[in-house]
């Protein structure tokens, strides 16, 4: 999506001066966003105030990225929209209507989606891959989300198809599995 652009853009002038990204291992906590998760040792996450980004060999590599965006956000690729009390099927059909028509996301496809629980919420999982139009690389993602209230959450892994994917994979389901909203 647009955000990976932003990320992307992000990371190589982080990298010009000096950077923000600071170790991330074992409990975070973002009480501004309402969650608590266990990161990986080794990883490194970069400080934000809307989203969390964190990394083992660089986001190019592979990263896992936490965001929390109000029901009434505007996707940016799609004209299909959220709302209010949509079930998991309908809110992952949304997300992957803007991945499918992301310039970004060449030879876009969809490998599952499916229900998931997360939390004891009821969500959804998305499996998809795509070549990057930087370096003709395939990615793979795997993201998970679900809908509270006024919020989605969304969870995503990204990585070269190739050795990363699945190598990270299981990191990444962990820190899925360790993912609590807070408050509740």
């Amino acid at each position: 999506m647009k955000k990976l652009v932003v990320i992307l853009t992000i990371f190589l002038l982080s990298s010009c001066v000096s950077a923000p990204w600071i170790k991330g291992g074992g409990s975070y906590r973002s009480d501004r966003l309402g969650y608590t998760a266990e990161l990986p040792q080794g990883w490194m996450k970069f400080k934000a105030d809307d989203y969390l980004l964190t990394t083992r060999d660089g986001v190019l590599l592979q990263m896992v990225y936490i965001q929390r965006f109000p029901v009434t956000v505007v996707p940016v690729h799609t004209k299909k929209h959220f709302r209010p009390h949509m079930t998991p099927g309908e809110i992952s059909e949304v997300i992957v209507d803007d991945l499918r028509l992301d310039p970004m996301h060449i030879d876009f496809s969809l490998e599952e989606n499916q229900p998931v629980m997360i939390d004891g919420l009821a969500g959804f999982r998305i499996a998809c891959s795509f070549k990057s139009p930087f370096q003709k690389l395939r990615y793979r993602s795997a993201i998970y989300g679900f809908m509270t209230g006024k919020w989605i959450y969304v969870i995503t892994y990204t990585a070269p198809k190739r050795y990363y994917f699945d190598r990270d994979l299981s990191t990444f389901e962990r820190v899925v599995n360790s993912f609590r909203l807070s408050g509740r």
